[in-house]
């Protein structure tokens, strides 16, 4: 979550219930490698621009799909998100470990919210 958090910093957390959370809070995620800690980017329902490669479908989170429809002839869908499922996002996308690559994560793994979360050096936009 650099450059907004640090590793090892202290900040104070509350129990996240599903009801309470909305797109741009910073969460603490449960998962089988101890927790992680990123930003909810798209809530249930919400549509993911996505790109056909090959097979498979790749996100376009962070990339101006626009510019690569002028320039190719690729196949685009906008797909949404599950019920009671998150996409989360780390604030360094060049870098981040998250929903790009493991997908969605059921809002039941979010264990806890950021009390005082920091705003982003630049706006939140997760398209």
């Amino acid at each position: 979550m650099e450059p907004t958090y640090s590793n090892q910093s202290f900040e104070w957390t509350s129990p996240a219930r599903p009801s309470d959370l909305k797109r741009g809070d910073v969460v603490v995620i449960r998962t089988e490698n101890g927790p992680i800690v990123k930003r909810i980017a798209y809530m249930p329902g919400d549509k993911i621009k996505q790109i056909k490669s090959g097979r498979s479908w790749l996100d376009l989170v962070g990339v101006c799909a626009r510019s690569y429809k002028n320039r190719t002839r690729n196949v685009y869908r906008d797909n949404p998100v599950p019920a009671a499922m998150v996409y989360v996002l780390g604030d360094n996308l060049a870098v981040s470990l998250d929903s790009r690559s493991f997908g969605c994560i059921p809002i039941e793994r979010i264990e806890r919210k950021l009390v005082d979360q920091r705003p982003l050096t630049r706006p939140f936009d997760p398209s």
